[in-house]
């Protein structure tokens, strides 16, 4: 029986008074085949489905003006999300190639992506007198949109449940900077040829005013034909914002290139700064930010997604540095969802080297997430390729996959950290998880993370600790009594009588 902490030291004190909730539909997820097995015993449970390479993109979905196909759509909603009781994210991208402004783009060649779909519709101009100083009447778009939402609740799937539409996805690169580089939107196509002035004169700005008026024209679309949707609207992703500078696509986005652009009618708008509250850019479109939130080596660590200011190289966290973006645009009211992220930007079923641990990646990485209750949503990609939780071939993670389970380790790990550990409903102290230096043996290789935590369901106080140099561990004593026993991730659970604790880089919990 798990007994009431008799005494606590300043330490466990500070790190569980003023509690921040993990916030109730944290949990998201994506997966790519609809075959894989999902819930899986012993492994996570999900609230929130985002489709995102699941075979029903915009062309996938629409062949011609006024035909669409949503089979594959429907088998989706039928078979996973209905009756999983799922909230969705619908990602509208890839513009389909009888529309598109250039349909021989190749979109940098990726093999997810299809000639033509990286570039505006035909039917969106970059000047005129609409949104964001665009042109065109976007009808394809808005039909497409119309058409979807027609069906969704045709089937009733509008009811009981959240839905949400994030217009693109990674619409930026801050890595592109010349042709044959588009990832999911052809910047440099758009700007230097789709936009360029009578003059010549390339327009930088012409990529972020088109995703803006889509943005507004699907919100528009729905509210035309559904006025009492329930529907909110996400802003674009961009592909990381841990490392954006203040002149990266998606602060210009925000801030409608300083100003330039931004107001509904196409007159720009007066900047901020000065207590202008002024609405500018595309966050006015957004009810929701979101972002993507992939950390890669080897400059980063699982310990730079959140939430300090000064992360592993003093340049802060990715989520501190988004909350700092989002208040200089005005768009600090709104929630902050992450729409993608997982350890793939290490290790994913191919490439996983020898010496990375994707457990601990993962562990760390939800973790420091969920500590301060600052990520409304989180949708980890992808449950069973990229980052997989669920794995049918043993070659995926270099066969970490167990012979009697389709869970691979990250997913039981993560079903014990939901499940057992008590995140799903748990609460985590007062500035989520502190650096501490217990042992001078250790201090020069490293410091111990310590996350107190109120167990959701059981309200058990605990402590979960990891070491947060890379391959290494040091021994680590709970401050205090009244601790009888600490769990790993695999679900073992070892009787504590006191004294210290070898820690490495995969947490512990510790409980009373």
């Amino acid at each position: 029986m798990k007994k009431a902490a008799l005494l606590m030291t300043l330490l466990f004190s500070s790190l569980t008074l003023a509690q921040s909730a993990v916030p109730a539909n944290f949990w998201g997820i994506q997966f790519n085949q609809m075959s894989s097995s999902y819930p899986v015993a012993g492994g996570p449970t999900f609230q929130t489905f985002r489709f995102w390479d699941t075979g029903t993109s915009w062309y996938q979905m629409q062949s011609a003006a006024g035909t669409y196909n949503f089979q594959k759509f429907e088998d989706w909603m039928t078979n996973v999300v209905v009756p999983n009781h799922l909230d969705v994210i619908y990602t509208i991208g890839k513009t389909p190639k009888f529309i598109s402004s250039f349909q021989g783009d190749a979109c940098n060649n990726k093999p997810a992506n299809f000639p033509g779909s990286c570039v505006p519709p035909l039917d969106l101009q970059c000047n005129g007198s609409g949104v964001a100083n665009t042109g065109g009447s976007d009808a394809t778009l808005i039909g497409f949109v119309q058409a979807l939402w027609g069906d969704i609740t045709l089937h009733n799937w509008d009811q009981g449940r959240q839905w949400y539409f994030e217009v693109w996805n990674e619409p930026t690169d801050e890595n592109e900077k010349q042709a044959g580089q588009a990832g999911f939107w052809d910047n440099y196509w758009i700007s230097n040829t789709y936009c360029v002035s009578t003059g010549g004169q390339a327009d930088a700005s012409g990529p972020r005013r088109i995703i803006a008026r889509m943005a507004s024209d699907t919100r528009a679309a729905i509210a035309q034909i559904d006025p009492t949707a329930t529907v909110q609207f996400l802003s674009p992703p961009p592909p990381g914002t841990r490392l954006a500078g203040p002149t990266s696509w998606w602060q210009n986005y925000l801030s409608g290139d300083g100003g330039q652009w931004g107001k509904t009618g196409g007159a720009k708008c007066s900047g901020y700064g000065n207590g202008n509250v002024d609405p500018c850019g595309g966050g006015q479109f957004a009810d929701v930010i979101s972002v993507h939130e992939y950390l890669s080596a080897p400059n980063e660590t699982p310990d730079d997604i959140c939430c300090d200011s000064s992360g592993s190289d003093g340049q802060g966290t990715a989520v501190y540095n988004t909350l700092q973006v989002m208040a200089n645009y005005q768009q600090n009211t709104k929630p902050l969802f992450i729409t993608e992220g997982s350890s793939g930007g290490y290790c994913n079923q191919t490439n996983c080297g020898n010496s990375f641990d994707p457990v601990s990646f993962m562990a760390r990485y939800y973790t420091l997430m969920a500590s301060q209750a600052e990520v409304a949503r989180f949708a980890w990609y992808n449950y069973d390729t990229f980052g997989p939780f669920w794995c049918p071939h043993t070659e995926f993670l270099n066969g970490t996959c167990t012979p009697d389970s389709a869970l691979t380790a990250s997913g039981i790990a993560l079903g014990q950290m939901q499940s057992v550990w008590g995140y799903d409903g748990g609460t985590f102290g007062l500035g989520g998880c502190a650096k501490v230096v217990q042992s001078l043996s250790c201090a020069s290789g490293g410091s111990f993370r310590v996350c107190g935590l109120t167990e959701g369901g059981t309200l058990t106080q605990a402590e979960v600790v990891w070491f947060d140099a890379y391959n290494k561990s040091c021994t680590y004593t709970p401050p205090g009594t009244g601790w009888i026993d600490y769990r790993d991730l695999t679900g073992m659970v070892t009787h504590y009588s006191g004294g210290p604790v070898t820690v490495g880089n995969r947490p512990i919990l510790f409980e009373k």
